[in-house]
């Protein structure tokens, strides 16, 4: 009887394989990746970056390659600025609203402050470059072509010839930097910088002919976005109407 067992065991070994040849094999699960996210545009990102700084106090730098470095802050609700030039300097002080330069500082002005007529500036004034301490995110809406370079830096160009100021002030800025270029206005190259949370913090560029008809490296620094900031209007007896003939020198 064990032999008969031991045989009907062996018999049924052997057409196991057979059976299993017949049946139709289990497809092996299949694990298919998420689709790639693509990355962001970088000029989207770099617009962002704008509107999130637009109307948002801050903390300003402003640099040039001819010395003439400023220190100050922006009240992003008044949209206005208070600067002092750097440490070195002649002792500027410099208050801007949308419409009205304060300038103040000055040995020759004695402890006063004149109060100026932004659009009564002249094209070529060399305060033009401080009636509106961000200009450089309005001429930012005119970037074209731009690149990320490194994580947070971006690289492109600027027809500043096709942007326009909203405030005197920009203008009154923009005016100044076509005045100086010209044609050369068309082709200008930045390089910008957005910090972790998503604010500009960072411009630069080239501004051609703008110091004699030598071209000027432009800079501006931003930081502290959202913290308080108190900024007083001169006002007063030491505030007095500038004279036509300061019009005529600045």
């Amino acid at each position: 009887m064990l032999r008969r067992f031991a045989a009907l065991g062996a018999v049924a070994a052997a057409l196991l394989p057979l059976a299993g040849c017949g049946a139709t094999p289990t497809p092996a699960a299949t694990h298919s990746s998420p689709p790639a996210v693509p990355a962001p545009d970088p000029g989207d990102v770099l617009a962002a970056a704008v509107t999130r700084t637009t109307g948002v106090n801050l903390k300003v730098e402003i640099s040039d390659s001819t010395g003439d470095d400023f220190l100050g802050s922006y009240d992003g609700t008044s949209h206005t600025a208070a600067l002092e030039q750097a440490p070195g300097g002649t002792g500027l002080k410099v208050t801007v609203t949308p419409t009205d330069y304060y300038l103040g500082g000055l040995r020759t002005l004695k402890g006063g402050t004149w109060r100026l007529k932004i659009t009564k500036l002249r094209d070529a004034s060399s305060q033009a470059l401080l009636t509106d301490v961000l200009v450089p995110m309005t001429l930012l809406s005119g970037a074209s072509g731009v690149q990320q370079t490194a994580p947070g830096r971006y690289l492109g160009h600027i027809d500043a010839t096709q942007v326009k100021g909203a405030t005197p002030g920009e203008q009154k800025f923009l005016d100044h930097v076509l005045k100086a270029a010209g044609a050369n206005a068309q082709t200008l190259v930045f390089t910008a910088t957005v910090d972790e949370h998503g604010y500009l913090s960072g411009f630069k560029t080239t501004f051609p002919g703008l110091a004699g008809g030598k071209d000027v490296v432009y800079g501006l620094k931003l930081s502290d976005f959202g913290a308080p900031v108190t900024i007083v209007i001169p006002s007063g007896t030491k505030v007095v109407d500038a004279p036509d003939k300061a019009y005529a020198t600045l």
